[in-house]
């Protein structure tokens, strides 16, 4: 075999990845309570209609109010644990962007590969997290692997099909479909909507829509500002913003996706799949209650107690309160470092009743 005499240079390594985009997360609040010990999390919900006094005749005495009721809903988040091992043949292996004759530290060498692990396994559970949010808006349910489903109790009004399909440009009436949204928001939910989430072929059936372009041609009524799309942080586009009914609402659509792991009998399979439906339109209250909770995620207590070193441990199983738990454990049998991140979120829509979705 002829050696190669020409010299090559090394440039620097490629990474080609997304990093998990969260706009459906961002509408819910994960404060330091939203986190605990315990497998189950217990919500108390009190509503109160808008009721109105009525007139009593003096002397007669006053009108009795019952002010006590109360719902309890249990919830049980499921539990995520992403891991990846590492062998002593894997440290013998040259690391993207090094040659074979650069010679890294074993040690340094290893820190770098379990801390970029963990990193991503971080990732795929937040990525997770925001399909979590998105089967709550779009469907009222969080389904999980093993068949159980976390049913929210949606009203069923709150599901809407559009009274003329979008489609059907000369008839369709998105503008009322949404209008209605916002009111059964406003009934159930004690909510002024002021946010629109529109799937792609939502978008742009909403647009082509002779209502649409009609409210849009209108000269001294400002009911319609939509600019060219921005993308943000959290990957969300923002087009402008339009009138609905007695509603000023900002228009988004969210053109990203998420991955389907292949081997578990899951819908799409080995697909990449929108987090937003294409015919799906979310309305909501940007000052709605969603709330993100994080169940305790087990962990060895590392202790020094007599006790335990009497029959040779060095701590006790346990629950730790805390959104991600990073994790790294020798296995002495197999000669291997396992690394992971092990969390137990759920997306809950503590007031439910201030989302609507229009199926167009």
């Amino acid at each position: 075999m002829a050696t190669e005499l020409g010299k090559k240079t090394m440039l620097r390594a490629f990474k080609q990845k997304k990093s998990p985009s969260m706009f459906l997360t961002g509408f819910f609040q994960s404060p330091e309570q939203n986190k605990f010990k315990s497998r189950k999390v217990v919500i108390d919900v009190k509503r109160n209609e808008e009721m109105i006094a009525v007139d009593v005749i003096r002397g007669s005495g006053g009108r009795l109010n019952i002010n006590k009721r109360f719902t309890t809903k249990e919830y049980i988040p499921p539990m995520y644990d992403e891991y990846t091992s590492l062998f002593e043949e894997e440290l013998n292996e040259r690391m993207p962007g090094r040659t074979e004759y650069d010679t890294d530290e074993y040690i340094a060498q290893a820190i770098a590969i379990i801390t970029d692990d963990q990193v991503e396994n971080q990732e795929i559970i937040l990525r997770a997290i925001e399909k979590q949010a998105s089967d709550m808006f779009f469907t009222g349910t969080v389904v999980l692997l093993n068949n159980d489903t976390i049913d929210f109790k949606q009203k069923a009004t709150h599901q809407i099909n559009a009274a003329t399909v979008w489609s059907d440009s000369d008839n369709a009436l998105p503008l009322d479909d949404l209008a209605g949204a916002a009111e059964v928001n406003r009934k159930d939910g004690k909510v002024d909507s002021d946010i629109i989430v529109m799937g792609e072929q939502a978008l742009q059936e909403f647009f082509a829509t002779a209502q649409v372009k009609d409210s849009a041609n209108f000269r001294r009524i400002n009911i319609m500002d939509i600019m060219p799309p921005s993308i943000n942080v959290d990957g969300a586009a923002f087009h402008g913003q339009l009138t609905v009914g007695a509603y000023n609402m900002q228009l988004w659509t969210y053109p990203q996706f998420y991955y389907v792991p292949m081997g578990y009998s899951l819908p799409n399979e080995g697909t990449l799949v929108p987090y937003v439906p294409t015919d799906k339109v979310l309305v909501t209250s940007s000052k709605a209650r969603f709330d993100l909770v994080y169940a305790g995620v087990p962990d060895i207590i590392r202790r020094v107690d007599p006790r335990l070193q009497a029959i040779g441990l060095s701590g006790v199983p346990a629950n730790v309160a805390t959104d991600f738990h990073p994790y790294t454990y020798l296995d002495d049998k197999i000669n291997c470092v396992e690394a992971g991140t092990r969390s137990a979120p759920l997306c809950i829509p503590t007031q439910i009743d201030a989302y609507s979705v229009v199926t167009t």
